[in-house]
């Protein structure tokens, strides 16, 4: 622990105080409200809706949203910490189920409204693309990605790849093949979510080892009982 992270976590008389420190952040970003809080709010609008809001599961929705912004307030602040040792899952796990019961109180109080939050965007003409074309766009993103990437770590290794004699072409598969990734798949899930999708294996944790085990140990390591402990 460096002593970024040690004065951090000592300087809290709580895990609450702790946790909140997290949750001000994330509710001051701009840019994690457009693209995680919002949606979250629209999606869970639309379960209140229809009468299957399940707040263990609208949890596990809002930790999407305090993973990256852990990530965020890591790199910005941080950035010669691991995250998830930085701020640990019964912290994350806390400031997801404030940013939870904020969200419930807020609609509860009429600060939202349910029609009007839960109404999707509209989609447009569909446009279908092949996995060629799918393909393509990737590579065009990766290749903007590291241009903006020139004089970093990431532009020196590209360097010595090339060096090696490997083709942009050949470097761009191997970049293509590295989104199946962890972090590929838990961006699939969160489409699914959002777009209300059920997955198959939607018990499984899907915080892998950034969350230090599954979501009920979380819960009571933050001092929550699981399902079995309420009779559910």
């Amino acid at each position: 622990m460096n002593s970024f992270e040690q004065q951090l976590k000592e300087g809290f008389e709580s895990d609450d105080a702790y946790a909140r420190e997290l949750t001000l952040f994330i509710e001051n970003d701009g840019e994690l409200y457009r693209q995680r809080t919002m949606p979250i709010m629209k999606n869970l609008a639309r379960k209140m809706r229809k009468g299957n809001y399940d707040p263990m599961k609208a949890v596990k929705l809002w930790m999407y949203l305090v993973d990256d912004g852990a990530k965020k307030y890591t790199k910005e602040m941080a950035p010669d910490n691991v995250w998830h040792e930085m701020w640990p899952k019964k912290i994350r796990l806390r400031s997801a189920m404030d940013l939870a019961e904020k969200f419930e109180v807020e609609v509860s109080d009429g600060e939202h409204d349910l029609d009007q939050l839960s109404m999707r965007e509209s989609k447009g003409s569909t446009i279908e693309i092949s996995k060629g074309q799918l393909t393509e766009m990737v590579r065009k993103a990766i290749r903007a990605q590291l241009k903006e990437a020139s004089g970093s770590r990431e532009w020196e290794l590209l360097d010595r790849i090339r060096e090696a004699g490997m083709g942009d072409t050949e470097i761009l598969e191997e970049l293509l093949r590295a989104l199946s990734s962890h972090e590929g798949v838990k961006n699939l899930e969160w489409i699914m979510q959002m777009h209300d999708i059920d997955q198959e294996d939607e018990e499984e944790d899907e915080y892998d080892d950034s969350m230090d085990g599954d979501f009920d140990s979380g819960m009571a390591s933050a001092g929550f009982g699981t399902d079995e402990d309420y009779g559910m």
